[in-house]
């Protein structure tokens, strides 16, 4: 997790980004549960509080949540960490289930419910459709434009806190990076997105990645 710092020193200075991740610790989710209720750890209450720390200088001016308990935990705990608990922490349906990807909650989580989120995405993100989902491609740019549109504005630093079956399948379309069990998304990782000269950039794993114009056009 702390890996994830080291794209800060990449944000061009001036610059208007997005930092989307996945929200911290959380307890176990019981078998056949949705596990919204589901809180995070005392682990990861102290990891927010240190990626609040992280972020200070990041000046973020803007926090979203998805509604979901431990997102809005995450976010409480980074705004503490950060020393920005006056910010206001708005919630955002794209960023939980439905979301983005999600045509048929009904179909979908009956995904979720027969095998274990990570199968579930691998399937997903290979094949680029299944029953229940919206296409990776159109679910991706819908996410996209969410988040462009909130930073078209100057001086526009924003946070945002998600779910790993959201988040991943997002990386997959736009940079690539194959996700399953022998390598998932981890608790507080994501990708900081940001726009430079009208090109789209993705910073992951201390790396800048201009995105082509034709995955989101």
């Amino acid at each position: 997790m702390n890996n994830f710092f080291s794209n800060f020193r990449l944000i061009p200075t001036d610059t208007s980004y997005a930092i989307l991740i996945r929200h911290a610790e959380r307890y176990k989710i019981a078998t056949g549960k949705i596990g919204n209720d589901v809180s995070i750890t005392s682990k990861g209450i102290i990891e927010s509080r240190n990626f609040g720390f992280n972020l200070s200088n990041c000046r973020i001016n803007s926090i979203y949540s998805s509604p979901v308990l431990r997102c809005i935990e995450t976010a409480k705990e980074i705004s503490y960490g950060a020393s920005i608990t006056k910010l206001n922490i708005l919630t955002r349906n794209k960023l939980r289930g439905p979301g983005p990807y999600i045509g048929d909650p009904l179909i979908a989580g009956k995904h979720f419910l027969a095998i274990d989120t990570i199968q579930v995405i691998k399937d997903f993100t290979s094949k680029g459709i299944i029953d229940g989902f919206i296409p990776l491609r159109e679910g991706s740019i819908m996410l996209l434009s969410e988040i462009l549109s909130d930073i078209s504005m100057r001086g526009s630093r924003s946070l945002y806190i998600s779910h790993d079956a959201i988040i991943a399948p997002f990386i997959n379309y736009f940079l690539g990076e194959k996700f399953g069990y022998g390598h998932w998304l981890d608790y507080l990782d994501g990708v900081v997105i940001t726009v430079i000269n009208d090109e789209l950039f993705f910073i992951r794993n201390s790396h800048l990645h201009k995105v082509p114009k034709i995955l989101y056009n």
